[in-house]
């Protein structure tokens, strides 16, 4: 099966004389999204995913990275609010949850660049259940919920059409 990645494209560019120079923010970020393959650009461009990961390699910009926290604390979850971008059965009062870092088996979670190694982050859209045992159970929680994701093939991968 083909899948479709969308990714941002300029975290991990050089910051000429500073002392991030070597590697900008040290990552780039991606979503996967096995529906989208042959979708045509205009309709990628309009869709969730792209305004997502727009949105959030902004936060990471804003950030100055986001490699530290995946080093210390593995994967990560966060959620935006969705309303009108995602259609509501994918929603939990209005916001969407994210994994951020989930593991991808056979693809390399840091890739070596002209200016030193950065990190390949996957953003994966939970469901609005694995969004409430994250909030409700915290650290627990999002490690459940990692652990059932990897079990399965591309749990990493976000499992939504493009109009769904």
């Amino acid at each position: 099966d083909a899948d479709l990645i969308i990714a941002s494209d300029g975290l991990s560019d050089p910051f000429v004389g500073t002392d991030l120079a070597a590697q900008g923010f040290g990552c780039e970020v991606y979503v996967e999204v096995p529906a989208f393959a042959g979708a045509e650009l205009s309709t990628l461009r309009a869709s969730w995913a792209f305004r997502i990961i727009e949105n959030f390699a902004m936060n990471v910009a804003e950030w100055g990275g986001i490699s530290r926290q995946l080093t210390k604390y593995g994967v990560l979850s966060t959620e935006f609010p969705m309303a009108g971008v995602l259609p509501d059965h994918m929603l939990l009062d209005g916001s969407a949850g994210f994994l951020v870092g989930m593991p991808v088996t056979g693809r390399a979670p840091r890739v070596e660049m002209p200016f030193g190694a950065i990190d390949v982050v996957a953003l994966t859209l939970l469901t609005p259940n694995e969004l409430a045992q994250i909030r409700r159970d915290h650290e627990a929680g999002r490690a459940a919920v990692v652990a059932a994701r990897a079990a399965v093939a591309a749990g990493h991968a976000c499992r939504i059409d493009l109009g769904d």
